[in-house]
């Protein structure tokens, strides 16, 4: 029966504000405590390897060997690998939920393990990394897994087994690394091939057990990592995989052409008002771990937050729209989260070819019943802030409105028909808003054939119609092919009758109107073209 030797070695992590002595000096300790942890492994056959500060004896599929940022969200089988880590110790994970899904449960037991060990106490995943397992976090749960990796497996035609360890397993890039493989630990006689992949992509590295080789052998390789990042190495022979996380950083330290600088530019740089600009651009070049917000001023008194994640340490694009809608030079700022300058891009906007509103007829001349095609253009001044709508009246008592989209900012185009009943001479007008607006344009129709025969009169006005003081009854005579438009005084609006038949003929007709108050107010009658033909008085006594 194997004997299971447990030793408890105290693992201290330093601040990230702690000196680079001392952190080395703690670092080459842990190494040297590991080492005779690994030689006692192999005196006694044991496969795992233990966890400093626990004592509790792991092997390698305790460890999390996380490759990629994890946060609320994330599912895959480094969440479950992660969550089985956490359970390991109720007071971190005390629910123990292993389910793959990064949820709110797996995000409170990260804080905790965090909050003990030193990494980060407060803040949120976007600023602080609180609660997110990123790099920083990642390698930190390695060191506590310590650096080896290993375990047994069958494959090969035969029994396979070996571990690895990996130095330095966290440093800036360009990082170098040694890896030194120990394979055949269960000291088989047959054939194998042992393979080294580094995670970045680069050729794999082997490793040949000859047949006979009853014993263990160990080799040693080198390999650089160029990029930041989070890497898995990776022993395989068969069904055997054993790995080791190496993060790679990205810091103030690393090369200068690893820096991409912070920069923002704008499309297009000049055009008319109101002008649509797309701003893309670099933030957080430096490639810092801490994580911040930027800002994008535009220069209209506007402007837009950057966010990038802390534990990150990597460059981030953006893209963001802006619309101009005022004329002039605008310069766009990009301030870095500590409020220096980081870029700028200036912005001409002018007023581009404003147009004038107008009014067209065709034909302007013709014979009864004479149809008119109205064209022109409206918000000719590309206003930004109009009513939206612009009144055009007919001059024959009709009138329909144009509406456009103020928000728009741009001139419109329009096409109306209208047909004129009757003879005589008759003036449109474009107003803008109603009727009480601007006149924007007018134009002059002449139709020839009949007019209007006979006269137009208010015959009489009779007051409290049913007993009522507020009723009134008017009786008016209007030729029949002129049309009318009647108004009671008071506001109300005005009773219109568009014109028809023929101008031979006289029409009669009696309105009936009730007044809200009392008082006297003056009752107009106006022909079919709006002209005024007969006026009387109504008064309301109390």
């Amino acid at each position: 029966m194997r004997k299971l030797v447990v030793i408890t070695v105290a693992l201290f992590l330093v601040p990230v504000v702690s000196n680079a002595q001392t952190a080395e000096e703690l670092r080459a300790q842990a190494q040297v405590l590991l080492q005779k942890i690994q030689q006692l492994q192999l005196q006694l056959g044991t496969t795992g390897t233990v966890n400093p500060g626990t004592g509790i004896v792991v092997d390698s599929s305790s460890c999390p060997q996380i490759g990629r940022v994890l946060g609320v969200g994330s599912s895959g089988d480094d969440v479950t690998r992660l969550q089985q880590f956490l359970a390991r110790d109720p007071s971190i994970y005390p629910e123990r939920n292993i389910s793959g899904y990064y949820g709110p449960l797996t995000e409170a037991a990260v804080k905790r393990w965090q909050a003990r060990f030193n990494i980060v106490s407060s803040g949120t995943p976007a600023t602080t990394g609180y609660g997110q397992v990123g790099p920083r976090t990642a390698a930190a749960m390695s060191l506590q897994c310590s650096t080896y990796g290993g375990g047994v497996g069958t494959g090969g035609g035969g029994t396979v087994g070996g571990f690895i360890r990996v130095t330095p397993i966290s440093g800036n890039a360009p990082l170098t690394v040694s890896v030194e493989a120990t394979v055949n630990t269960v000291n088989a006689c047959t054939p194998a091939t042992y393979t080294i992949e580094y995670g970045d992509g680069t050729a794999p590295a082997s490793i040949v057990v000859p047949a006979g080789n009853c014993r263990q052998m160990v080799q040693t390789f080198t390999h650089t990592y160029s990029n930041p990042g989070t890497y898995l190495v990776t022993l395989s022979s068969g069904a055997h995989r054993t790995t080791a996380t190496v993060i790679v950083s990205g810091s103030t330290s690393q090369p200068p052409s690893s820096i991409t600088p912070d920069s923002v530019t704008g499309a297009p740089g000049s055009g008319a008002a109101p002008l649509t600009v797309q701003f893309k651009g670099v933030i957080n070049g430096s490639r810092s771990c801490d994580g911040g917000t930027y800002t994008l001023e535009f220069g209209d008194g506007q402007s837009s937050s950057l966010p990038y994640p802390a534990d990150g340490c990597q460059s981030y694009a953006f893209s963001i729209s802006h619309q101009y809608t005022e004329t002039g030079v605008f310069t766009a700022r990009l301030y870095k989260p500590g409020g220096a300058l980081a870029s700028s891009v200036s912005i001409t906007v002018n007023a581009g070819s404003s147009q004038i509103d107008s009014l067209l007829a065709s034909p302007s001349n013709g014979s009864a019943p004479l149809s008119v095609a109205f064209s022109g253009v409206i918000n000719g001044s590309k206003a930004c802030d109009g009513t939206g709508v612009y009144t055009l009246v007919f001059g024959d008592g009709q009138s329909t409105q144009l509406q456009y989209n103020a928000g728009a900012c741009q001139a419109f185009s329009y096409n109306v028909s209208h047909q004129y009943a009757q003879g005589g001479t008759f003036t449109a007008r474009l107003f803008r808003g109603t009727e009480t607006g601007t006149l924007a344009g007018s134009a002059t129709i002449s139709v020839t054939g009949s007019s209007s025969s006979g006269t137009y009169s208010i015959v009489s006005v009779t007051p409290a119609v049913g007993g009522n003081i507020y009723t009134t009854s008017v009786n008016i005579s209007y030729p029949t092919c002129g049309g009318y438009s009647f108004s009671w005084g008071d506001g109300s609006s005005p009773k219109t009758v568009a014109a028809a038949g023929t101008c031979t003929s006289t029409s009669n007709t009696t309105l009936t109107h009730t007044y809200s108050t009392g008082g006297s107010y003056t009752v107009i009658l106006r022909d079919g073209n709006g002209a005024l033909k007969s006026t009387a008085s109504v008064v309301i006594s109390m």
